[in-house]
């Protein structure tokens, strides 16, 4: 969850779920909005469907913030466009 306001999640932050599978072969994922979160229970609820499997814990399953804050930057697909600018690294 975070030690403090800067590592955590907030209600609004973009989140991607993703885990070992996804990660060591470069995937992307949707960006999904945090709508509740219960520190109590240690449980955060997502606005959108997750497409991994969440129960297989070997794989390590992780949610990862997006510092996004614009939602009219990302669509309805959870996907945020970007613009490249030749020659720029």
């Amino acid at each position: 969850m975070g030690c403090d306001g800067k590592l955590g999640l907030a209600v609004d932050d973009w989140v991607e779920y993703i885990d070992d599978r996804i990660d060591l072969h470069d995937k992307a994922m949707p960006l999904i909005k945090v709508q509740v979160i219960d520190l109590i229970n240690r449980t955060v609820t997502l606005s959108g469907a997750v497409s991994v499997n969440s129960d297989d814990l070997s794989k390590h399953p992780f949610l990862r913030r997006w510092d996004q804050k614009n939602a009219n930057k990302v669509n309805t697909e959870g996907v945020i466009k970007l613009k490249i600018i030749p020659g720029l690294n």
